[in-house]
């Protein structure tokens, strides 16, 4: 959808809450990042490694802080399925629960199933023809495929030096993990 000026923290963020203005429970959101990913010093206090990770676009990082709050925008029922093809991609989904004032957690209403193409502190390799974790995913494509069957597919055809990470957030039971990807 957007790419070099246009990939801005701003348009990012009003297409993804534009393009599920209308959804209901059951729907799918797709969020795809294949691109540059970092690590920002977290000022917040809510890492282990005291690093936001971060997805790299046009006007700078959007950390997962940013990504955190998106989330709980999401409407309730509604999955979200989250690929990111970035260096330090292993939880810029952000999983732990923050508010405001640190002790009242948050839930997130939806359903979240993330693919990161390395863990955090690690890197995403990439070549001519793009992302590694993006090529092995093309790569494992099969119609059948469920989320937990597609990653695991590509995974086994990463080189040894980048390890794909796969994680689940809020509502994910089996009729999600287990149904044909895209459905």
């Amino acid at each position: 959808l957007f790419q070099n000026h246009s990939a801005t923290r701003s348009n990012l963020l009003r297409a993804a809450r534009a393009a599920w203005a209308d959804m209901k429970p059951g729907d799918l959101f797709i969020f795809y990042v294949s691109g540059h990913g970092g690590q920002a010093n977290d000022i917040d206090g809510d890492e282990d490694d005291s690093q936001d990770e971060t997805i790299c676009l046009w006007d700078g990082p959007l950390t997962d802080d940013v990504l955190r709050d998106l989330w709980d925008e999401v409407p309730a029922g509604v999955r979200v399925f989250m690929v990111t093809d970035t260096c330090h991609s292993g939880t810029n989904f952000k999983v732990k629960p923050r508010s405001l004032r640190g002790s009242i957690p948050r839930e997130f209403k939806g359903g979240l199933i993330h693919y990161g193409g390395c863990a955090d502190g690690a890197y995403s390799y990439g070549s001519e023809s793009g992302g590694v974790f993006t090529t092995a995913l093309v790569d494992a494509w099969a119609p059948a495929n469920t989320y937990l069957t597609w990653f695991a597919r590509a995974a086994s055809q990463m080189p040894k030096n980048q390890t794909p990470t796969y994680a689940e957030w809020g509502a994910v039971g089996d009729a999600f993990r287990n149904s044909p990807v895209f459905k």
